[in-house]
């Protein structure tokens, strides 16, 4: 192809250190094949030539390597092109290097929640608990939640409307969903219906660490338009060793990027570990295996023991204060209704600390008090998240609310 190109005796793994003085002073240019061999032996090649070469580059080929990408088409221009330009951070990790002035002014300081707090659109959340738990009852009732729009009794789970819903079920089989499904709509005042725009997709066979999985399942995001997509369970959809951190980054790297790609937000349900001692108390470290599983996560549901038709849960998220909660499963004769409370009942939700407190310091340059927009741009909350706090708060007497001239709420802490 009329470039000065070289390798070496045995291949992979084979590079000899008397080979950097050939390249003395050289501009080199690293291209590996596409497997873990390969990856390695650019590494080791690359870490050689430090110090001897006078530039070194990797770049990597769509193709399994340098062979097959010429097979498929690959030019001598296109590898000209392909070696000089700036390397595609944005194809290659999904994001690039940027600076903060120009890039942190146009993010918006709310967060795009699907269903508030616990899934947010282009991100991960990890509901993880025991065996025979509850923990898929939970992820087929929040997926309920997101497609009709209803909230949960307590007013601490909210949807801001219906969004598509698209759910992989590979624990129950469609009798035992049918029962259910019938059950917690009744539970949620619509006896007798099927969630609108609800879809089952019962066990396909896919691995998302494959390319083709990937595929398969971004397509079926887009083609449903679904905003929430429940894996149940997430060891299902791949074939990694889940005690092995590298396996486990490729699968969740590749769970992300679905997320991404769709700005869908992924639910995936995951089993707890048996750990024992300060591990075992930690919401964060209860998930089973690789640590870079609930690494990957923006929000984990921590789903405890049900006792006496009670189940605590932990809320930890990167976008917002952690928050304990308390499920009651209730069935009634008409269906089966979960309703939430905070488990220290003398306490104050973290989130409602937060508007709190934002709210006595506001109000004391604002003495007629403010509404929850204003509210809002302070705290960095949703309008609406602020609002269900406020009223919450008012509920309670740590707030009082007046209606102005255009019958808006205005609030103001009590006691001012």
């Amino acid at each position: 192809m009329g470039f000065a190109a070289t390798c070496n005796v045995g291949g992979a793994g084979k590079w000899q250190t008397s080979y950097n003085a050939s390249l003395k002073d050289r501009d080199v240019i690293i291209i590996p094949d596409g497997d873990e061999p390969g990856r390695k032996h650019a590494e080791d090649v690359a870490a050689n030539l430090k110090g001897h070469a006078k530039s070194i580059k990797t770049i990597q080929l769509p193709e399994k390597d340098l062979s097959a990408w010429v097979e498929a088409g690959g030019t001598a221009d296109d590898l000209k092109r392909i070696m000089t330009e700036p390397i595609d951070f944005v194809r290659l990790t999904g994001s690039k290097p940027q600076l903060v002035e120009n890039y942190l002014p146009d993010i918006e300081e709310s967060v795009d929640y699907v269903i508030e707090p616990v899934a947010i659109a282009g991100g991960l959340t990890q509901l993880h608990g025991e065996p025979k738990s509850g923990k898929s009852c939970l992820s087929l009732y929040l997926g309920l939640v997101a497609a009709t729009g209803a909230d949960v009794p307590g007013e601490f789970i909210t949807c801001a409307s219906p969004v598509p819903v698209l759910y992989l079920a590979f624990e129950d089989g469609p009798r035992r969903l049918k029962r259910r499904i019938l059950d917690y709509m009744a539970g949620l005042d619509m006896p007798g219906c099927y969630p609108p725009e609800f879809r089952l997709w019962i066990k396909p066979d896919m691995d998302v660490a494959t390319s083709e999985g990937q595929y398969v399942l971004i397509e079926a995001i887009k083609e449903s338009k679904s905003k929430l997509v429940v894996i149940d369970t997430i060891s299902h959809v791949h074939k990694a060793e889940e005690n092995s951190s590298s396996e486990m980054k490729t699968v969740m790297s590749a769970l992300s990027r679905v997320a991404r790609e769709t700005n869908s937000a992924v639910m995936y349900v995951h089993h707890s570990n048996k750990a024992t001692g300060d591990s075992a108390k930690s919401a964060i470290y209860k998930g089973r295996g690789s640590s870079a599983i609930v690494a990957a996560a923006d929000v984990v549901l921590d789903w405890g023991r049900p006792e006496n038709n009670v189940t605590k849960c932990e809320l930890i998220s990167k976008d917002d204060d952690g928050q304990k909660w308390n499920f009651h499963y209730q069935t009634l004769s008409e269906g089966i209704s979960w309703k939430m409370s905070i488990q220290d009942k003398e306490s104050i939700a973290p989130t409602d600390f937060k508007i709190l407190e934002a709210l006595r310091n506001i109000c004391l340059e604002h003495q007629e008090g403010i509404i929850a927009s204003q509210l809002a741009q302070v705290t960095g909350l949703s309008k609406q998240a602020c609002g269900r706090g406020l009223e919450r708060l008012a509920k309670k007497g740590d707030a009082l609310f007046v209606l102005g001239k255009n019958r808006s709420k205005i609030y103001r802490p009590s006691g001012v």
